[in-house]
């Protein structure tokens, strides 16, 4: 009975011991991982990786093709994307300014097309 009663006893140590190590060895893949989350963070931040983001928007080839030129370009509203612009009343701007710079050969849709780039900036370009 002593034996059945010790043999008990073990087991339950034995499962405790097996808990316990089962609990350190989770608490220390947890560590590592914040560890390794750490680093890579740190390394994002040290050294951003920078993707590019291509224009879906495509011109076709035209035989009057306007260049927007860069003293034009200072006078077009600039959209920067933060949440306290209105991107309804920049885009009326942009129209208004884009109908009074763009030759007259040239089509409206196509210049504001052209030129939309050029006024993004900030967040709104990325």
């Amino acid at each position: 009975m002593a034996d059945n009663s010790d043999h008990t006893a073990l087991l339950a140590e034995a499962e405790a011991e097996g808990e316990a190590n089962s609990r350190q060895r989770l608490l220390e893949q947890e560590e590592a991982e914040r560890e390794r989350l750490r680093r890579a963070l740190m390394r994002d931040l040290d050294q951003p990786v920078e993707t590019i983001a291509y224009s879906c928007i495509s011109l076709r080839p035209c035989n009057n093709d306007w260049a927007v030129k860069s003293d034009v370009l200072a006078y077009l509203p600039k959209f920067y994307g933060n949440t306290k612009e209105d991107p309804f009343e920049f885009f009326s701007n942009y129209q208004y300014h884009i109908e009074i710079i763009k030759p007259a050969s040239v089509d409206l849709e196509r210049a504001k097309l052209k030129a939309i780039r050029e006024a993004m900036a900030g967040y709104a370009k990325r």
